[in-house]
């Protein structure tokens, strides 16, 4: 007997054979009941949460149901296996597994792929993915702007520092501290915010120190390590020195040749 397509439907069917001589014997039969390999029917990651929150630690439930024998799932994280699981069989054509793990930053836009394969048959099987969306406090980092030397900064100079910040949700508010004060912005102190970079004009050497920059978005805020400006002396101020033999730390410079008597003593007859 050829049986041309078989179906789902027709797992535990009963064929029967019969063999037949005459009338005077009894006919002979037997029967067989059609037992299946089942790929499994469904596959779904159970109430996945919307958001994760980085270094949180949770449990993701995989469901699966129709294969025979029950399937064996396996998670990844691209293409990497995730190895703490716990499987349970529910019935005798569903399981589930509860996967743990504490997702980081860099798990965030990453994709969990739940796989339920039937473990009698290869490629039997059904998978599912699940994008993650990590959330966390803004990650900072400040930086002087690329084209400036850092031990070449006089006074007179125009100075930038680049705040660099990753963050999920989106920073909404980013501030900037010289040596821990909060700056204000103000255009006629030639200090000004540009997007994520902070432009120094002219520079003194007041404008020396310890600059830092800091992030906030709904996770918390996040302040940059600090980055050290040096302001050198300008070149005119350092031709003065040279020329007048001045040391840099002295203060306002006097000719001595200026510096006459009040009285002359007098000249003896």
């Amino acid at each position: 007997m050829l049986w041309p397509t078989i179906q789902r439907s027709d797992l535990n069917a009963i064929f029967t054979c019969q063999t037949m001589n005459t009338k005077l014997v009894e006919p002979k039969e037997t029967s067989y009941v059609l037992d299946m390999h089942l790929k499994p029917l469904t596959i779904k990651v159970i109430n996945p949460p919307s958001t994760l929150v980085a270094d949180k630690r949770y449990e993701i439930v995989c469901q699966s149901t129709g294969s025979r024998p029950n399937a064996i799932i396996t998670w990844y994280k691209g293409k990497r296996q995730m190895r703490r699981t716990k499987d349970e069989i529910l019935d005798h054509n569903t399981t589930t597994s509860t996967l743990s793990f504490a997702p980081t930053t860099e798990d965030d836009g990453k994709t969990l792929t739940c796989r339920a394969e039937n473990p009698n048959v290869n490629g039997l099987f059904l998978e599912t993915d699940w994008k993650m969306n990590v959330v966390y406090p803004p990650m900072v980092s400040i930086q002087l702007g690329p084209t400036l030397v850092v031990d070449d900064i006089k006074e007179g100079d125009d100075v930038y520092f680049e705040c660099h910040v990753r963050a999920n949700p989106d920073w909404k508010k980013l501030q900037w501290f010289h040596n821990d004060i909060l700056l204000q912005y103000n255009g006629s102190a030639r200090i000004i915010q540009s997007g994520q970079s902070l432009v120094l004009q002219k520079v003194t050497k007041q404008s020396a120190g310890y600059y830092a920059c800091s992030a906030i978005n709904a996770e918390g805020e996040t302040v940059s390590d600090q980055q050290y400006l040096r302001v050198k002396r300008s070149i005119s101020e350092r031709i003065l020195d040279r020329h007048f033999n001045r040391h840099p730390m002295a203060g306002p410079y006097h000719n001595p040749l200026t510096q006459w008597p009040q009285k002359l003593p007098r000249c003896p007859r």
